[in-house]
């Protein structure tokens, strides 16, 4: 009997153990799962109080670390690892949501006969807008309208190993490679240009001012813009000089024109930013030129960055008076570049038209990353102009060459005329940056995509000369503060294709790629697709922020 009763006290002791322990799991499991979508939500969706006030959050992200440092390199590389890079696209449901539209419509650019069009003009850009814009809803779960897809700025929007340009009188390197395409069995032509870089000792002073968008719509992006303003303060040299102007429904100078060594003062005038009330974008940009304007630097870097959704719905009524207001403006000698954050009302076609007109850049911030990418790692190299009115033209031989398009730059084609022309305005290119521009082109000897002509005759070789030239591309281009242009030339021959092809290259095709795809273009062969592209870049060795556009890909490719 004792024996039984012992033994009912074990068991009662084994089970009261045993619920002890279930409730113990169950109350760690729940703890665990707060802490995480806690910390995933601290990353992810920053909102403007929490930012407030926490530096040492805002350091650790910047790294303090210049982009070309040997660190760098490899904290960038885990950074954007796609595990940690994507896991927003990974876990994140679809969110309904407002999509931007496209206020301009533009159709790819059509392939062209050399014998009927040999030439063709352009100009060049450096914006990635359109690429992070994409990013931003993709991995939100929503796919934005063809229309928005610019594939010079998806290229664009990473950095590729071109050689250093070897002075600021000849500010910029040229690269010229020819290689089998991916889609067709033609072939493409790539010009990849960088920008003379400067380094932070040898930059001339900096007066920037920020021109930031309080208004209501920004409420959910304020806390990027403390983030990325946050990490740029600590990069700028004790003499350089910020201030910053908001603008809702009344504009206002929150920080005069102060010098970085004031650090203090100036991040507590980004901390204490928040939103309300109306739009009055053509106010705030009168107020940022005379804040700048009077504390110009001569010599010196003066700019305005304006932070914004594009949402401009207070003051002025036609959207052409506020941008030939910032093109008048940039005659003193201030650019204005634009950074966007976005929302259902966000206006990409706004936000890029007024850096173009401002001779300036544009840019995009989806998330914390590129904040730090565009404040921290690449801010400081790429803030001056190092050439302005950058114009190529190339001309094909039709000896050689049958067809050829140019990939995006559709709202950057221009007439054969201007090229000589210094009165007609073209882009700029800034110091340290890459830009790449693909033709596909098709040989002489290659079907291409006209038939035949019946009675076509064959032309004769006038010019044994140039039987190994496929084309002649010219760039003209401006010093900063010139008026007059310059001219380079560069043959472009038979004997560069399949010479000293990069994995760069690879990925830049690939890129450029996935925006045609994408936009479903009518020249990509039907076997194309985003399967033979993650294979593609799959083969190659990506480095640093590469690994997103992989990631990215499989996303978009899931939600097709």
């Amino acid at each position: 009997m004792k024996k039984r009763k012992v033994l009912s006290k074990i068991i009662a002791i084994i089970l009261l153990l045993f619920i002890l322990l279930l409730i113990t799991m169950f109350l760690f499991s729940g703890t665990l799962t707060k802490t995480s979508t806690s910390s995933y939500n601290n990353l992810n969706d920053i909102s403007a109080d929490s930012v407030a006030g926490q530096g040492s959050f805002v350091d650790r992200l910047s790294f303090n670390v210049s982009y070309n440092s040997p660190d760098s390199k490899e904290v960038k590389q885990i950074y954007t690892k796609p595990e940690s890079r994507m896991i927003q696209a990974q876990i994140e449901p679809v969110i309904e949501e407002e999509l931007p539209d496209s206020e301009i419509k533009h159709s790819d650019n059509p392939v062209k006969l050399v014998k009927e069009e040999p030439i063709s003009t352009f100009s060049v850009d450096i914006d990635d807008g359109s690429y992070k814009l994409f990013k931003d809803y993709a991995n939100r779960g929503n796919l934005i309208e063809k229309d928005l897809v610019r594939p010079e700025e998806f290229v664009n929007a990473f950095q590729y190993d071109y050689p250093d340009a070897e002075n600021i009188e000849k500010p910029f390197s040229t690269t010229l490679k020819i290689t089998k395409s991916p889609w067709s069995e033609n072939y493409l032509l790539l010009v990849g240009i960088k920008g003379y870089e400067y380094d932070l000792n040898s930059l001339p002073p900096v007066n920037l001012t920020f021109l930031v968008d309080v208004s209501g719509s920004m409420s959910s992006y304020l806390g990027k813009v403390k983030v990325g303003l946050n990490m740029l303060v600590d990069k700028l040299r004790p003499e350089d000089r910020i201030s910053i102007v908001t603008y809702a429904g009344n504009t206002t100078v929150l920080l005069e024109n102060t010098e970085i060594e004031n650090i203090k003062e100036i991040k507590r005038a980004i901390d204490s930013l928040s939103s309300g009330g109306g739009t009055n974008g053509e106010s705030g940009i009168k107020l940022a030129y005379e804040e700048n304007e009077d504390n110009y630097i001569k010599g010196g870097v003066n700019r305005i960055i304006l932070m914004s959704d594009g949402d401009f719905n207070v003051g002025v009524s036609n959207i052409s008076d506020l941008e030939e207001l910032i093109k008048e403006k940039r005659k003193s000698g201030i650019t204005f570049s634009t950074v966007g954050l976005g929302g259902g009302n966000y206006r990409d076609n706004l936000m890029e038209t007024m850096s173009n007109k401002g001779n300036g850049a544009y840019t995009y911030i989806a998330d914390v990353n590129d904040a730090r990418s565009v404040f921290a790692d690449r801010f400081i190299s790429t803030i001056k102009n190092i050439a302005k009115d950058v114009k190529y033209q190339i001309e094909f031989n039709p000896e050689n060459v049958k067809e050829y398009r140019l990939i995006g730059y559709e709202n950057r084609m221009l007439k054969t005329e201007d090229f000589n022309n210094d009165k007609v305005d073209a882009g700029e290119i800034s110091s340290g940056t890459t830009t790449t521009a693909i033709y596909e082109i098709t040989l002489s000897d290659q079907k291409g995509f006209f038939p035949e002509s019946r009675y076509s005759n064959e032309e004769s070789k006038s010019n044994k000369d140039l039987t190994n030239e496929l084309a002649f591309l010219k760039i003209r281009f401006k010093q900063p503060e010139a008026n007059k242009s310059e001219l380079l030339t560069f043959p472009i021959n038979k004997d560069i294709i399949e010479k000293d092809i990069t994995k760069d290259n690879r990925f830049a095709i690939s890129v450029a790629g996935f925006a045609q795809l994408y936009k479903d273009n009518k020249f990509l062969s039907t076997d194309y697709d985003y399967d033979k592209l993650i294979k593609d870049l799959e083969d190659l060795e990506l480095k640093n922020n590469q690994y997103e556009i992989l990631e990215l890909i499989k996303t978009v490719k899931a939600l097709k």
